[in-house]
């Protein structure tokens, strides 16, 4: 699957407003840019299950573990199955940025950014995907969930992994605190419900970045 990465995106994680932009950090952002879609590999895996709930909470069916916290829980309750989605863009969007920071740490730091901005093409056009095969079945799609939003926690990703078989089909293993690597990684769920999909919250205070967040310091939001 070919990405597209929106240069929107990279300047938003650079913290660029909509101001003037000087003509060698514009240059450089889209060298970068295509340097990363030069350099990125991407590969996802998705699987859809039967969900199960109880008073533990929600559960795949074909997983023996519950999803832990009350907001994972509102995300799916009107969802009957759910989505599980893994993908990443590989290890050279990173390493080749790790490699610019010791003499080009400018470079090294939008090239970053562009990596951050591939992963999130990445799912959005493999959303996409998943949401032409749901609506064959009659659903709608949610919005993506991931570890690390709200309170559902990140201790999930090995349960996650394990359901796709991620580390053997895409390469994607995690440390000892649940970081996912390649770090360009994204692992979510899905739910898929029978009428349209209304967030019953802003998205932004589900977030663990919430409290600082750079982007709406500057009345902006990240999705957009």
């Amino acid at each position: 699957m070919k990405i597209e990465i929106p240069k929107k995106s990279v300047l938003k994680l650079l913290g660029y407003a909509g101001g003037e932009i000087k003509p060698s950090i514009a240059s450089a952002v889209d060298e970068c840019i295509r340097d990363a879609g030069n350099l990125a590999e991407p590969k996802f895996a998705y699987r859809f299950d039967d969900l199960t709930k109880s008073a533990a909470g929600v559960a795949l069916a074909g997983a023996a573990c519950a999803m832990p916290g009350a907001d994972i829980c509102r995300h799916l309750a009107k969802s009957e199955r759910c989505c599980v989605l893994a993908l990443t863009v590989g290890a050279g969007i990173e390493d080749e940025s790790k490699r610019l920071m010791e003499n080009e740490p400018l470079k090294g730091f939008i090239l970053d950014a562009c990596g951050s901005a591939a992963a999130e093409a990445l799912a959005d056009a493999v959303q996409e995907k998943i949401a032409e095969e749901a609506a064959g079945m009659g659903f709608f799609l949610t919005s993506r969930y991931s570890p690390g939003y709200g309170d559902l926690t990140l201790d999930v990703q090995p349960i996650i992994l394990k359901f796709l078989d991620a580390e053997n089909q895409l390469g994607i293993s995690i440390t000892g605190s649940f970081m996912l690597i390649p770090r360009k990684s994204i692992t979510a769920f899905i739910g898929l419900q029978e009428e349209p999909f209304i967030p019953e919250v802003e998205k932004c205070t589900l977030c663990h970045a919430f409290e600082g967040c750079a982007f709406l310091k500057k009345g902006l939001f990240c999705g957009d």
